[in-house]
């Protein structure tokens, strides 16, 4: 099939306490970015020049994805609070007529069946680079169709939950 561009994938500021300037603000790394949720118990801080902050800001509805460590394991921000991020982070802003829970599941699939570590180079350390992950194809349903499938996957999800909760 023909490759269609659905989103704009960059990875964030790097981290070099020698060159970096500015003012600090809160920004996310690899250790935050758990799958489908965030871990706030350390949130650090980078320098960044009033001419940076679009660049490198979160916005609501972005997908991160780990470009090391657990490569590929993803979140969605959900919150309108201010924050930004660093290169061992890719930031996914999708173009319209895109659910972006349906790729973070479709990741989250990928990951399962090994495709994305797969995929991402290195023998020690692997890294799921932008060319890593042009290697991947995604699936493009109609959006009506990615919201059913988002729909059906977080009711199992909450059925699951329920399961667990009562063991």
């Amino acid at each position: 099939g023909q490759a269609i561009d659905i989103a704009v994938s960059e990875l964030g500021k790097t981290l070099d306490k020698g060159k970096n300037s500015g003012t600090p603000h809160n920004y996310l790394c690899a250790f935050n970015v758990k799958w489908c949720s965030f871990d706030f118990s350390v949130i650090k801080k980078i320098l960044l020049e009033d001419e940076e902050l679009e660049r490198y800001k979160v916005r609501k509805g972005d997908l991160l994805i780990c470009e090391g460590g657990d490569v590929g394991r993803a979140a969605i921000w959900e919150s309108d609070q201010d924050i930004y991020y660093q290169n061992a982070l890719h930031r996914v802003r999708f173009k319209n007529e895109i659910n972006q829970y349906f790729y973070l599941y479709v990741l989250q699939y990928y990951k399962s069946l090994g495709m994305i570590d797969d995929v991402s180079g290195g023998v020690t350390i692997k890294h799921f680079t932008q060319n890593s992950m042009k290697k991947l194809s995604f699936p493009l349903p109609p959006i009506k169709e990615q919201y059913r499938i988002v729909s059906a996957i977080n009711q199992y999800n909450t059925i699951l939950d329920d399961i667990s909760a009562n063991l």
